[in-house]
C-alpha cells in the first residue's frame, strides 16, 4: 500500500468515526431535550395545580365589607343604584370625612369595588360572582371579555378593565 492509500483508508476511517460520533451526540441532544421538554410539561402541571389550590382556599365574599361597615345606615337597594365611577369614589370619600365613620386605604378599594360589582348582580347572581371572584385573574380575563362580546352587553372595554380592577380590588390585591 502505497502513502495515498493509507491517507484514503485514514479519511474514510476518520470520516466514519466523526460521523458516528455526531449521530451519537445528536441521538443525545435529542433524548435530553425531549427529557427537558417533559420535565416542563409536568412543571406546568404543577403550577396549574397549585394555582388552583390557591384560588380554591380564596374565601370570596364580593359584600362582605358593606355589610359590616354600610349596611347599619344604608338600605341594600340604595347601594343598587347606579352610579359613575367618579361618583362612588367621591360617595367612600364623603363617607370617611363623617367623625365617626374611618377606613383605611386598602378598605376604600375594597368597598369601591364592592360598589362596582353591584352592576353586575342586575344580570348575575352572587354565587356566580363569587365563583369568578376566586379565579386566577387571566379566567377573569376571558369571563369578563367573553361577556363583554355578548350582544346586547352595556361592557365596554374600559369597563372590562374597570370589572377586573375591581375584582382585585376585592381580592386585597
Amino acid at each position: 500500500m502505497d502513502k495515498t492509500t493509507k491517507s484514503i483508508e485514514f479519511r474514510d476511517v476518520l470520516s466514519t468515526f466523526l460521523t458516528v460520533v455526531i449521530a451519537v451526540v445528536v441521538v443525545f441532544g435529542v433524548q435530553l431535550l425531549l427529557q427537558v421538554q417533559e420535565n416542563v410539561k409536568d412543571l406546568k402541571a404543577d403550577v396549574l395545580s397549585v394555582q388552583s389550590h390557591l384560588v380554591s382556599q380564596r374565601k370570596a365574599e364580593p359584600f362582605r365589607i358593606l355589610n359590616e361597615n354600610c349596611t347599619q345606615c344604608h338600605s341594600e337597594r340604595r347601594f343598587t343604584k347606579a352610579h359613575a365611577d367618579s361618583e362612588l369614589i367621591d360617595i367612600i370619600d364623603r363617607m370617611d370625612d363623617l367623625p365617626d365613620f374611618q377606613i383605611s386605604a386598602k378598605d376604600k378599594d375594597v368597598i369601591h369595588g364592592a360598589l362596582e360589582t353591584l352592576k353586575c348582580v342586575r344580570c348575575h347572581e352572587d354565587a356566580a360572582l363569587k365563583q369568578v371572584i376566586t379565579m386566577d385573574s387571566e379566567r377573569q380575563r376571558e369571563i369578563v371579555e367573553r361577556m363583554r362580546r355578548q350582544p346586547g352587553s352595556e361592557i365596554t372595554r374600559e369597563s372590562a378593565s374597570d370589572i377586573l380592577r375591581t375584582m382585585q380590588q376585592i381580592q386585597g390585591y
